[in-house]
Formats: structure tokens, C-alpha cells, sequence
């Protein structure tokens, strides 16, 4: 019985190790594994264009207002859609992509880039990226600390989505420094502000956002 066993053991050994004698692809041997719809995804970032200006490698659909909601859906495989963000200097801001307003089993990833300079460009340094932290494999950055005031760029991406919608939520949480010897204004935060921290939303509910 042992030998028998180790007998077939070698007869399957063999065709590998004669296809990798002969300089084939033996990972090409391997059986290809089906990844299902609620397996982990993976991170699809834009990749940088020549121009140096990530919005070019995106599909751009306007200005989200900054505690304001954007719903659409995509429509090839893969696909990145860009949101311009107007944001105060000093804030705290949270992105989602929610649970409601979304396909089930949708794979997103999230990216925020900026901001915007003089010339119009929002380079292509990724200041902050979430694959899923959000419900199940949707996106999710809870606190994103933007120090500089501006227009950023909010990219949300999918490698399987086309088809399936989503919704953006973003808000502004709260201030990020404490102000208590500034002048109002002088940090682009309004004046009831200075003198303390602010927190001004409450946090987004994947479930009710």
C-alpha cells in the first residue's frame, strides 16, 4: 500500500518537474483559484499621469460640498471617479462610501489628493487611502487631517464595479488645532472657533448615512 502511494506520488511530480527541465512556466501548472465577490479585494489606485496631475488618470464629476452626499455608478472595469472638495485650513474631514446608496458585494477604494495649486494641478502624492474600512469591502477614512486650506481631490475607485453604484459621503468633524492665542481668521478658521477646538458633525453611520 506504501509503495503503491509513493509510486503516485511520483508519477504526478514528474510532469512538473520535466516541463521546468525543458525552461516551461511551471506556475502555469498551478490551478487557477476563483475569487468569489466577497473575497478581500485589492486597492485600485490611479496610476500617475505624465502630466503630473492625478486628475488626468481620473473621470471627474464636479464639486461635492463638504457635508454633502454624491450618488452615481460605474461603468467599465476599472474605473476612477474624481470630486473636487472645497476645505476650510485646519480640518478634520471623514470620507465614506455607504452602506446605503451602494451595491452589495461593490469593492471601492478611496483616495484624497491635493490640494490644488497655482497652476491648477493637485499633484499625484496620495495624502490618504482606504481600501475597506468601511462596510464590508467599502470605503472608509474617518479622520483625514488637512492642515492646508484648499480644493482637494477625492478619488473613489473599483476594479469589478461596473454596473454597481455608490455614494460618497463626506464631513467636516472638527477643527484640528487647538487656536487659543490666534487672531479669528488668521488660520482660516471663523471667529466662535478661536479659543477652542470645535467638533461639528457627528460621525458618518455606514447604516444611516
Amino acid at each position: 500500500m506504501m509503495m503503491g502511494r509513493k509510486l503516485m506520488e511520483t508519477l504526478l511530480v514528474l510532469p512538473v518537474a520535466m516541463l521546468a527541465a525543458c525552461g516551461g512556466d511551471v506556475a502555469g501548472t498551478e490551478q487557477a483559484v476563483d475569487v468569489g465577490e466577497n473575497a478581500q479585494g485589492v486597492l485600485f489606485a490611479p496610476s500617475a499621469p505624465a502630466s503630473g496631475n492625478i486628475l488626468d488618470a481620473t473621470t471627474n464629476l464636479g464639486p461635492v460640498t463638504l457635508g454633502g452626499a454624491v450618488q452615481t455608478y460605474f461603468t467599465t472595469n476599472p474605473q476612477y471617479y474624481s470630486f473636487k472638495v472645497q476645505v476650510p485650513a485646519n480640518s478634520l474631514v471623514g470620507l465614506e462610501v455607504t452602506h446605503l446608496g451602494s451595491s452589495m458585494y461593490l469593492d471601492t477604494g478611496l483616495f484624497v489628493y491635493g490640494p490644488k495649486n497655482s497652476a491648477g494641478s493637485y499633484g499625484t502624492t496620495v495624502l490618504a487611502q482606504d481600501d475597506d474600512a468601511g462596510y464590508g469591502q467599502l470605503s472608509k477614512l474617518a479622520s483625514v487631517p488637512l492642515v492646508q486650506g484648499g480644493e482637494y481631490l477625492v478619488v473613489v475607485s473599483s476594479s469589478n464595479g461596473s454596473g454597481k453604484q455608490f455614494r460618497l459621503q463626506d464631513v467636516l468633524r472638527g477643527w484640528r488645532v487647538h487656536v487659543a492665542h490666534a487672531a479669528p481668521g488668521s488660520l482660516g478658521l471663523p471667529a466662535h472657533a478661536v479659543g477652542a477646538v470645535h467638533h461639528l458633525a457627528a460621525p458618518v453611520d455606514a447604516g444611516h448615512g
